[in-house]
């Protein structure tokens, strides 16, 4: 297949090229940096408890996938998270953050803990301030100043970040921004979805909004999953200029979690053109860690990571995708190629298997069979997958070849 005048086919990945159209007439940012935030945000699943060995491992698995800036943690809240805050920061070589509130104090344990940067946490929404911290406009606009330049006087990277500023209303969170920003030094700001409220058309409009009362200064984009928009609110963020991310390993987090730093990864590179700068092949390999730590699975048809993310069992495309394997154009069957995460294509066998998956594993194991076997082994195959109703292993397939073809 020659694909010279078709740029949205490459060797990793075939997008659709309306999806290529489309990026064009974008004002994407020239760079968008993720901000992984599981070792903070990503324990605040419900249950999930990581001790300070737990936090260094992650952190050091975070590092070697090639996160440019990490959450180590909120130092007041445990000794231990401080202990692990200030391991970490000895432990990577990526930009340690340490999450504060609108508090000299937090940023003064942070500078303890010899962090890079701090974010900087204010309510934002009127209801939220007025009847859940009991505080008037002022008070956030006063903490918000107050903090952030006292993190700034002592020379760390500070990012103004506004809880529920996604359910304020426009008319409501422009002076706390506006007037923030007036008063005080930051690095950043943090757009936040803080309740899952936001589509992605709501997305762009949100940071386009927020880059207009801001000016230069950039934008991050921090948004929950709670209508599994997490990933697609993010993206839709880059869209409208946003040019950091706060992503989480598999999207673990409170609630229903948040975007998932694997398909934020992925996301930019195949469908926006954007270097997320990460390993993209240890993608696998660092879910593991973290579900091997944190004892939470997840499912096999999980984008990128999933066991069956690059799976087949059904006939019909087994077929096509043996016809495609065989024409040298895998991409035919999937986006991307697996070996690109770290993963693997497979043709699993099972109830719903036909003929050509046979042919594949036999293929694969250096057997053969003829048509009239074949079609035992299908037979055979389907038997027993509905006995034990999943797909069969390696092995199990290999014994009834064997009684078939002996």
């Amino acid at each position: 297949m020659n694909n010279d005048n078709k740029p949205w086919i490459t060797e990793d990945a075939f997008i659709s090229p309306w999806t290529y159209q489309a990026r064009q007439d974008m004002n994407l940012p020239e760079k968008v940096t993720i901000y992984d935030v599981t070792l903070r945000d990503g324990e605040q699943y419900a249950g999930l408890v990581f001790r300070k060995e737990d936090k260094v491992r992650i952190a050091k698995a975070l590092d070697a996938l090639g996160v440019e800036r990490l959450e180590g943690g909120m130092p007041v809240s445990s000794n231990e998270d401080f202990e692990a805050l200030k391991e970490i920061v000895k432990s990577v070589k990526a930009n340690v953050v340490s999450f504060c509130r609108g508090m000299t104090g937090d940023v003064d344990m942070a500078l303890e803990a010899g962090v890079w940067g701090v974010i900087v946490e204010v309510p934002s929404n009127e209801r939220l301030i007025k009847v859940g911290y009991r505080w008037e406009q002022k008070d956030v606009i006063e903490k918000a100043v107050t903090t952030c330049n006292y993190a700034k006087k002592h020379g760390l990277h500070t990012t103004f970040f506004l809880i529920d500023s996604s359910g304020s209303e426009p008319e409501w969170l422009r002076p706390i921004v506006q007037e923030t920003v007036s008063q005080a030094d930051i690095d950043s700001i943090a757009a936040v979805d803080t309740f899952g409220r936001l589509n992605p058309a709501g997305t762009r409009l949100f940071v386009q909004r927020m880059k207009e009362w801001v000016g230069d200064i950039p934008v991050e984009i921090h948004v929950h999953n709670d209508f599994g928009l997490a990933v697609a609110n993010s993206l839709a963020a880059v869209e409208a200029g946003a040019e950091v991310v706060h992503t989480n390993i598999l999207g673990i987090g409170e609630r229903s979690g948040g975007a998932a730093t694997e398909e934020i990864a992925i996301g930019l590179k195949y469908l926006y053109g954007l270097d997320p700068r990460l390993n993209l092949e240890k993608l696998v390999e660092t879910a593991n860690i973290f579900k091997e730590i944190s004892g939470i699975p997840f499912p096999g048809h999980k984008p990128v990571v999933g066991d069956n993310s690059f799976a087949y069992e059904a006939g019909i495309p087994a077929m096509f995708s043996d016809r495609l394997f065989k024409d040298n154009f895998p991409l035919g069957v999937m986006p991307i190629m697996p070996e690109v995460v770290g993963n693997e294509f497979k043709i699993a066998i099972g109830k719903k298997s036909g003929q050509y998956n046979i042919q594949w594993h036999l293929e694969k194991t250096g057997r053969s069979a003829t048509e009239d076997q074949l079609r035992d082994i299908v037979d055979r195959v389907k038997e027993e997958a509905l006995k034990k109703r999943r797909a069969l292993t390696d092995e199990e397939v290999d014994k009834i070849v064997d009684e078939i073809c002996k």
